[in-house]
């Protein structure tokens, strides 16, 4: 995931890229294709948007909001054993 301009509205974004190359398995191109269908009916304040799908010949980039923070990952890495008690859990998802 990279941090972009939309050239049009000048606005921050995120572009996802999948090379097609990795993409000759049919599992590969069914998790792109179910990730896209399932953003793509997704309207909610807490989850990225999928604003656009690009289909190149040699790439599949997806435009999605731009989320600024720091991932989930991260917190739960800096957890001395790394793992996240239901009541942290719940404060993040709700």
């Amino acid at each position: 995931m990279r941090r972009a301009v939309h050239k049009e509205t000048k606005a921050l974004i995120a572009l996802k890229t999948y090379e097609k190359k990795n993409l000759r398995q049919e599992d590969a191109q069914n998790a792109v294709h179910n990730e896209i269908n399932t953003l793509s009916d997704l309207f909610h304040p807490n989850i990225m948007r999928l604003h656009e799908v690009i289909d190149q010949r040699t790439h599949v980039h997806l435009v999605m909001e731009l989320c600024t923070g720091m991932p989930i990952f991260h917190h739960i890495k800096k957890l001395p054993d790394q793992r996240m008690n239901e009541s942290q859990c719940r404060s993040i998802f709700r």
